[in-house]
């Protein structure tokens, strides 16, 4: 049919300017880059807040690789 026709047209016509306008909105951002050592402390509430932090974190990495790990705990 005619109609089918055109709506395949109108689709593809859609989806051809979302895929070019999605890399065009990635340009207006701000990237910050979080890597390094990060402060952690063990806690098993989310309140109170720790106040101290006696473990040191590599990031990107996982919390088990921090330099004062205990096993167990």
């Amino acid at each position: 049919m005619k109609i089918d026709r055109w709506f395949k047209y109108f689709l593809a016509i859609v989806v051809i300017a979302a895929a070019l306008a999605s890399p065009l909105q990635a340009t207006d951002r701000i990237s910050i880059p979080l890597d390094g050592t990060w402060n952690m402390e063990d806690s098993k509430d989310a309140e109170p807040v720790p106040t101290t932090s006696n473990h040191k974190v590599p990031v990107p990495g996982l919390a088990h690789s921090g330099a004062k790990h205990k096993r167990g705990s």
